[in-house]
């Protein structure tokens, strides 16, 4: 039986049948995404070194009150005080510590998508050169089977780009790119396909300004088969 490998589509399927308009976008979304992000975290993090600043102040305060003072009872509710205060300080410097170590990933990841993809770059260089290209931007490849011999590949990008294929392998290797307007559903194992409902023009009333609502609905493997040409879809392997 011929079989598909994750591998082998973690090679050949980002540099051949990647939409670069689509991916493009995707990636600008997600930076766009990234940087509100970090400049949200930097702002937290800087509020509470403006806290800490001000805490501190108060425990030099209280540690001073606490090093003057001679009466016992005194002496006890101060200490307690000041306790709190430096639990309060560690806390608050671990939150900070926290924030900035997701910031890291967070730039690190913005740095990951800082390269443009370019179509006529693209077109430049070897296909082991785009594939390498593609590859960083790839989080995870899933293959999930509906028969023996049929299945769904899922592939997800690190800027949230989805690419859905449907596979055989009775005979030969055959594989079908699903357009964007489809998603997949991994624990159903079935694809979302969304589309603007047809709507029967009344004789009276002209339908042709009315927005429709895009509908989307769950389909088989044996459905998208039976609705769609999918010679349309097909991949060169």
């Amino acid at each position: 039986m011929v079989q598909f490998t994750l591998e082998w589509w973690f090679n050949i399927l980002p540099n051949n049948h990647l939409n670069v308009s689509d991916f493009k976008l995707k990636t600008e979304e997600a930076t766009k995404g990234l940087i509100t992000e970090i400049a949200f975290r930097e702002k937290q993090s800087n509020n509470l070194d403006e806290k800490i600043e001000k805490l501190s102040k108060s425990i030099e305060t209280v540690t001073n009150n606490l090093m003057e003072t001679e009466d016992k009872a005194i002496y006890r509710i101060v200490s307690n005080r000041l306790s709190i205060l430096l639990k309060e300080q560690i806390e608050l410097k671990n939150s900070i510590e926290n924030i900035n170590k997701e910031n890291a990933k967070l730039k690190t990841q913005l740095k990951d998508f800082s390269f443009n993809i370019d179509t006529e770059l693209l077109q430049s260089v070897t296909d082991e050169q785009k594939n390498e290209i593609y590859k960083k931007y790839i989080d995870k490849i899933g293959f999930y089977s509906v028969t023996m011999y049929r299945g769904f590949i899922h592939i997800k990008y690190r800027n949230g780009f989805e690419s859905t294929v449907m596979t055989k392998t009775r005979k030969d290797k055959k594989a079908y790119l699903l357009p964007q307007s489809f998603s997949f559903n991994p624990i159903t194992r079935l694809a979302i396909e969304a589309f603007e409902p047809f709507t029967e023009p009344d004789i009276e009333q002209d339908y042709s300004f009315i927005i429709k609502p895009t509908i989307k609905r769950e389909a088989t493997y044996d459905q998208i088969e039976e609705r769609y040409n999918l010679q349309e879809f097909l991949m060169s392997l």
